[in-house]
């Protein structure tokens, strides 16, 4: 049930917050966001029940969206950053290994993560060298990766895309409507097929905003398997981060 005030739309898997937004235009709209939030947007003349209409009239519509968008986030499970625990790249599993040194850093060698820190027992510490490492990483390793890709859409007309990167616990990746590309640091923790699905999902996005047959059709031609990777994807999702 929408309720009046507007501010929440109620599904099964919680409640997502509601603007309503009103301008010069004459139809209106519904944005569902990768950030989980929904947008209305009605000319000046609408009224608030246009807008309660207009929810419940897209009710199935949004629930889709917002099924789509929930499947395509991330699981992160708790880490101790404590020696012998298992920690990931590129889908390949590596033991942790905390060492004392003067000089902080970490090294990736054999089948080990050695990450050396001035006190061993300060776990904030050596997630935080971790971390560092995986997001240098992950912007020379994704920015790579996404060259691979940049020709489908430039032959569509579109432009080279603005990429950001940040840390996120709950979206591999997103595209804003201004064709920004922001991608988790987190990705280079899953394979390299995993990895492309997300590249070319949110390259697919500048084309189309929505899950709509057009995106699907459009995932097809760039990755013809893009189903299997993101069931991959979705399976590994409890270690990717």
């Amino acid at each position: 049930m929408i309720p009046s005030d507007l501010t929440t739309f109620e599904h099964t898997t919680g409640s997502y917050p509601v603007a309503v937004l009103r301008s010069d235009r004459k139809q209106a709209a519904v944005t569902v966001h990768p950030a989980m939030c929904i947008t209305v947007r009605l000319p000046l003349d609408a009224t608030d029940q246009d807008a309660i209409t207009l929810l419940s009239r897209r009710r199935a519509w949004i629930s889709q969206q917002l099924d789509q968008f929930n499947e395509y986030r991330p699981i992160t499970p708790s880490r101790q950053y404590i020696s012998g625990e298992t920690h990931y790249y590129l889908g390949r599993q590596y033991r942790l290994q905390v060492l004392r040194a003067k000089a902080q850093c970490v090294r990736l060698k054999g089948a080990f993560f050695y990450v050396s820190v001035r006190d061993p027992d300060n776990r904030k510490s050596v997630r935080d060298e971790m971390q560092a490492w995986y997001a240098d990483h992950a912007k020379v390793l994704l920015l790579r990766r996404l060259e691979l890709y940049i020709p489908y859409i430039r032959r569509r007309g579109v432009q080279q895309p603005i990429v950001r990167f940040r840390r996120m616990t709950n979206r591999w990746g997103s595209c804003s409507p201004k064709g920004t590309i922001m991608l988790n640091t987190e990705l280079v923790k899953v394979s390299a097929r995993c990895i492309d699905y997300v590249l070319v999902h949110e390259l697919c996005h500048l084309l189309h905003a929505h899950h709509d047959d057009s995106f699907f059709k459009l995932m097809e031609v760039i990755l013809p398997d893009w189903q299997l990777r993101k069931n991959h994807l979705e399976k590994s999702g409890s270690i990717a981060v």
